[in-house]
């Protein structure tokens, strides 16, 4: 979830921050889908830890020149 709202500031703070939080999210969500357990928490993180890498990425890639 900070992923997702520091991707959403991230003309603020930067996009280091996004990108950081976004895929540490996607790696715990991924590593945290091989138990049983908080599937639908998992599933949400890797949702969000996506957007929240995805979002600056196309930022630049659509004003970056």
């Amino acid at each position: 979830m900070i992923a997702l709202i520091s991707a959403v500031l991230a003309g603020c703070i930067g996009i280091a921050l996004p990108l950081l939080c976004g895929s540490l999210a996607v790696t715990f969500a991924v590593l945290g889908l091989s138990k049983p357990l908080n599937r639908g928490q998992c599933t949400v993180g890797l949702a969000t830890g996506g957007l929240g890498v995805l979002h600056p990425v196309f930022l630049l890639a659509t004003f970056g020149g």
